[in-house]
């Protein structure tokens, strides 16, 4: 059994499952996906993989969503002096492809089983960081949500992004509502977003295959996992 699969894919052929990006199709691209079907390792492995893609130069912009408060990511940014945003906003009832629920219950509530009061009040963080114990803490206490509702968009750049706050805000809408623009893409290090729970995505024009190939060895060899690759 593979413990981590390494897949590369082709702008254009290869179908945008969790979000859109946008890209000529005769310039070069590196877009990959760096998986694994351990809830066990996937932490480890999604920090390991962002924080080894930023340089050291480099800042990784993100975003993340709860229904409590941030009081696990905003201590930390506060500590290191990274810049946050926290917004909020009620949402509605469960897709009716999810079954029928009480009127009372959130839909994490209703998911897991919990009993719950009113609407879900939900809360955005935007923030950038360089820290890897914060992007750590992304994956560590926010699993239920980019594992099961959302998928979380990241930027890594040595410039501050023009309108990611705004960019990042469509990751909240739904599936396949998120995007990344050609110019982000180019003006950026890479971009990334959750692949669900098993990992993440990886899209670039600075990063070689060779690259990735070679940082996804080293978190193999690191936690003494499998890789597979497929090209």
């Amino acid at each position: 059994m593979t413990d981590l699969r390494l897949s590369f894919h082709r702008y254009g052929p290869s179908p945008q499952e969790f979000f859109r990006f946008y890209w000529p199709i005769d310039e070069p691209l590196m877009w990959a996906t760096l998986l694994s079907d351990s809830p066990k390792i996937v932490v480890s492995v999604n920090t390991d993989f962002v924080v080894s893609v930023a340089p050291p130069q480099c800042k990784i912009y993100f975003a993340a969503a709860t229904e409590y408060e941030n009081d696990f990511l905003k201590p930390l940014l506060d500590a290191n002096k990274d810049f946050y945003l926290e917004k909020s906003d009620l949402r509605g009832e469960t897709p009716a492809i999810l079954g029928k629920r009480h009127p009372h219950r959130g839909l994490t509530d209703f998911l897991i089983g919990r009993e719950a009061k009113g609407r879900e009040k939900w809360r955005f963080i935007y923030a950038s960081t360089q820290s890897r114990e914060v992007i750590g803490n992304i994956f560590e206490h926010y699993q239920f949500e980019y594992g099961s509702l959302f998928n979380f968009p990241f930027i890594i750049s040595k410039d501050e992004p023009r309108e990611w706050i705004k960019q990042f805000e469509g990751f909240f809408v739904g599936v396949q509502k998120g995007e990344f623009a050609a110019s982000v893409i180019e003006e950026s290090h890479c971009v990334m977003a959750t692949y669900w729970e098993h990992g993440m995505e990886c899209v670039s024009n600075k990063i070689t295959r060779a690259e990735i190939t070679e940082i996804a060895h080293g978190i193999a060899d690191k936690h003494s996992l499998s890789l597979a690759v497929k090209d």
